[in-house]
């Protein structure tokens, strides 16, 4: 064919390739490989032994106020000043509160010798008995009045409800106040908490109903701080909310810490929690995913779609699944440490398929691979 037309040559060819071939070259085959979200599955240890940012508290905190009006007369502590219990903390000017308390005390003497004399009178029938009630109900009435009078003048003097420290005040000398304006803010500097919060995920693992607590304390708990960052301090299981925080889904949990003499802790302060579950997870290892990781085949079995990290294309695996939490369902069996699942796109997956990660922000399009030439006929 060397003196033949390059045109007809061509033509020739494409006419037998035509004829001899149904399908297109290998080179030219073509795969869609479908974008998924993923994640990978948590080891034992990983789940079992977690930190979480702490807060410190004061078990015994409170905000004081005089439960009357007037102006402040003296203050007789500082902030950051270390009080014992009963110690008078600030007082009020007592001069109006005196001359009620003396007109109080007068109207119950007056109304007093009416009762009495009345109680006489009624026996032998000089007065009525209507008459005799009502000064009978005069009497105690003024009774009432002039023992309010003594709270109110006990009323402008504030003193310290249990031993502490001020952690701070609102109010200055010679200042008007209302009843139950803030004046003082105390706290128990040794009774101390430390307050963290634990994800959905985890709160199943704790012990609930009445034997909480003690079981609880099998949990090992610490706490560290930056400034000692090698040691690390014991905690003592106090409680656990049983209501989950409307925007985070986690619980927040209780703890106590004594206070530590070779460390200044306040309120307010941050710490690193670290807390070991192993002793209360007594069914195994229990991973949390996502419910949308999980579909169910045609016999109802759930499974999940596993990623082979190495040829990209996804497996199903079978899996055993408890109960479901809020966004998670609990995996009990069928997962192990390592393993990457499909988290979202599991609904549109067959077996072997090619896969691409995305990233969290991703959107799901489909994406086209050239796959390496192979001999097909």
């Amino acid at each position: 064919m060397k003196d033949f037309p390059w045109y007809l040559q061509l033509a020739t060819l494409s006419i037998f390739t035509l004829a001899g071939c149904s399908e297109p070259p290998p080179e030219l085959l073509s795969e869609v490989a479908r974008p998924v979200k993923s994640m990978l599955v948590e080891g034992p240890d990983g789940g079992n032994l977690r930190s979480f940012p702490g807060r410190i508290d004061s078990a015994n905190k409170a905000e004081l106020s005089f439960r009357v009006a007037g102006k402040v007369l003296k203050l007789e502590v500082k902030e950051g000043e270390d009080v014992s219990k009963g110690q008078l903390l600030a007082q009020l000017d007592q001069t109006e509160y005196r001359l009620a308390l003396k007109d109080k005390q007068a109207i119950y003497e007056r109304t007093q010798k009416n009762f009495e004399r009345a109680t006489e009178l009624v026996k032998s029938g000089a007065i009525s008995q209507r008459d005799y009630d009502q000064i009978n109900a005069d009497f105690k009435s003024a009774d009432a009045a002039l023992e309010q009078a003594q709270q109110n003048l006990s009323y402008t003097s504030l003193k310290a409800p249990f031993v502490g420290s001020v952690a701070s005040r609102q109010v200055e000398a010679f200042e008007e106040v209302q009843a139950k304006q803030p004046v003082f803010s105390m706290i128990d500097q040794t009774s101390l908490l430390v307050k963290f919060d634990i994800p959905e995920g985890l709160i199943l693992h704790l012990p609930q109903g009445s034997t909480a607590a003690s079981n609880q304390q099998k949990i090992d708990v610490t706490a560290s701080f930056d400034a000692v960052t090698e040691q690390e301090f014991p905690l003592t299981f106090k409680e656990v909310s049983k209501r989950a925080d409307s925007k985070t889904q986690t619980f927040e949990v209780t703890f106590s810490l004594p206070q530590q003499e070779e460390l200044l802790i306040l309120p307010g302060m941050t710490a690193n929690v670290s807390v070991d579950f192993s002793k209360v997870i007594t069914e195994g290892v229990i991973h949390y995913v996502p419910v949308s990781a999980v579909t169910a085949d045609a016999g109802l079995d759930a499974r999940v779609w596993q990623v082979d990290e190495k040829t990209m294309r996804v497996h199903q695996q079978k899996v055993s699944v408890g109960r479901m939490l809020g966004s998670s369902m609990q995996v009990t069996g069928g997962l192990s440490s390592g393993m990457r699942i499909v988290t979202a796109g599991a609904g549109f997956l067959s077996e072997g398929m090619k896969v691409t990660l995305m990233a969290e922000n991703e959107q799901a399009e489909p994406r086209v691979e050239v796959l390496p030439a192979t001999n097909q006929q």
